[in-house]
């Protein structure tokens, strides 16, 4: 993308925008007619041969198609800036403000004026302008209201706007294992997607299975452009390696995308110090929101809704111990937001207690409940810069404690197992388990199986705590081709049986793939209860043959949607 001066080859193109934005953009001000009769402003080309010689004219430009243009006068009157109809909220307007800005001063303008749309007015009042007076104007023979707007004092706006313009919000989920980030990140992503806002994407995953990765991936705006995600898993964020891969994301992400917000989700066991010591000194990038994500059904119950939070902290300090209970405390401390998640599961009247047990951790956080995610992306533009200020003390103090785990990319005496099986689950026996292993040591468990009592589909694991939910992601192709109802034609199932042909799985394309992380004293306990759950060979000649084991799951399973 690059923005060059006009020429007269680019009038057509710029008619053509010119003509389309107004009548799809400002259609929501303005009346048919009078878009109409604005729009018909452009038709003469002999007109736009005379602006071309008597004011500037720049074209931005994206692989040869013009998305946008800008004018302005050597008195500092801005007469045009027009972004595509496709190309809104992807920062094509601010580039081009600021090439006004940056042509302005260059000869000396002390002071930029306009003649402004309903429609573009918040636009240059977020560069400072303010409006003089609201006038009717006649566009060809109808008149319509605008503002005229101005902005004075340029040298200062102008590194104002540099600063704005020239860093991306960065937006950050962290929180502890299981405490409803991806959840979160998809249903952000899902909006990003309906309101046309330009994203990237970072997650992290401490395993090699990479599961939020890939739940990430399957979201519509990753599907559409795989060019905004980056995933980074098989290490911690705050790890050495972790903040090397994060800098080398980002740069990527900005070679190649122009996004009005990055949005990051760190693993569970992150510590959000080292994140805020890296983006304190970035250019291209700025910290706006580090959200926490706490799990309220988890401090309910292991913490008695908060209360014990400060306690045990208190006990670790005292015995020069540092676990999980500092990692959950100090992410609070660090946090600019905090969100409650699956509030919906505790008493209503608890959730002030809750409240009050985090602003004595953190007395300057905000505290919001948040439901299954939805959580408006609209807020995360008004966030202000990240207060590094706030945190420098206890910065000072943790930066030493800290530096011992840098290299580290499983701290806090956690571990991971990873469980890779063709076979499906004997559903009993994983009810079974489930109840009888999973101790307050297994912190988190996620990943994608499937039963054998429910053989054509695929299932999200999603243990947090002492909760479990299973979730559809879709069919396995085997699944939806042994199927008679499977309602494809019959070119759809010859292609997805050649699809099919390629998987070398047992059970053509069906796995299971799981992750455990825990106390290293209580994984391999409950990883071995879980392996002994797949079904044996004896069960699964059983199976083949129509059998059908007690499945004691609920029968209603929510499909995972954006």
């Amino acid at each position: 993308m690059r923005i060059r001066e006009a020429n007269k080859k680019d009038i057509p193109k710029m008619k053509k925008l010119f003509k389309e934005t107004i009548l799809e953009i400002n259609k929501k001000d303005y009346s048919e007619n009078q878009v109409n009769d604005w729009a018909s402003c452009g038709e003469d080309e002999s007109s736009w041969e005379a602006k071309l010689t008597k004011v500037k004219y720049f074209v931005c430009e994206n692989e040869n198609q013009i998305i946008g243009f800008c004018a302005i006068n050597k008195s500092g009157f801005i007469n045009s800036i027009f972004v595509s109809k496709n190309h809104q909220r992807k920062s094509i307007g601010k580039k081009m403000m600021q090439k006004i800005i940056d042509y302005a001063s260059t000869i000396s303008i002390k002071k930029l004026r306009s003649e402004v749309s309903i429609t573009a007015k918040p636009f240059f009042e977020s560069f400072g302008f303010k409006v003089i007076m609201k006038q009717e104007v006649k566009a060809n023979k109808l008149t319509l209201s605008n503002y005229v707007m101005e902005k004075k004092d340029m040298n200062t706006s102008k590194i104002k706007s540099k600063s704005s313009i020239s860093k991306v919000d960065v937006v950050i989920l962290n929180g502890f294992l299981g405490s409803g980030k991806t959840t979160l990140f998809r249903n952000l992503l899902s909006q990003a997607k309906k309101k046309n806002i330009p994203v990237c994407a970072v997650v992290n995953d401490m395993s090699e299975l990479d599961v939020d990765g890939e739940l990430i991936s399957n979201t519509d705006v990753v599907e559409e452009n795989n060019e905004i995600l980056v995933s980074i898993p098989s290490c911690v964020l705050s790890s050495k390696q972790g903040i090397k891969k994060l800098d080398a994301s980002i740069k990527k992400l900005l070679s190649k995308q122009s996004p009005e917000l990055i949005i990051i989700e760190t693993s569970g066991s992150c510590h959000p110090l080292p994140l805020v010591e890296y983006f304190k000194s970035q250019e291209k990038v700025k910290l706006t929101g580090l959200f926490t994500l706490v799990d309220s059904l988890m401090l309910a119950h292991d913490y008695h809704y908060g209360e014990t939070l400060i306690p045990k902290m208190q006990e670790n300090l005292a015995q020069g111990k540092r676990d999980t209970v500092n990692l959950l405390v100090e992410q609070i401390m660090f946090c600019s937001h905090l969100i409650l998640t699956k509030a919906d599961r505790i008493e209503k009247e608890k959730l002030p207690d809750i409240a009050t047990y985090i602003q004595n951790i953190n007395p300057n956080v905000s505290t919001h409940s948040v439901h299954f995610g939805k959580l408006n992306i609209d807020a995360l533009f008004e966030i202000p810069e990240y207060n590094y200020f706030q945190v420098a003390q206890l910065t000072e103090e943790l930066r030493t404690v800290l530096d011992n785990q840098e290299n580290e990319d499983k701290p806090y005496d956690l571990a991971t197992r990873v469980i890779k099986d063709e076979r499906p689950f004997h559903p009993q026996r994983l009810w079974d388990a489930c109840h009888n292993h999973l101790d307050q040591g297994i912190y988190r468990s996620k990943g994608f199986f499937w039963l054998s009592s429910r053989n054509k589909y695929s299932l999200l694991w999603n243990q947090a705590a002492g909760s479990i939910s299973l979730e559809l992601i879709g069919s396995w192709r085997a699944g939806i081709i042994e199927d008679e109802n499977h309602g494809l034609l019959e070119f759809e199932l010859e292609l997805l049986k050649q699809q099919l042909a390629k998987e070398k799985g047992r059970f053509g394309d069906r796995r299971c793939d799981l992750t455990v992380i825990g106390d290293q004293s209580k994984v391999d306990r409950f990883t071995d209860a879980l392996t002994s759950c797949f079904l044996t060979e004896d069960e699964i000649k059983l199976w083949e043959e129509g059998y059908e084991f007690p499945d004691p799951w609920p029968k209603r399973i929510v499909k995972l949607t954006d």
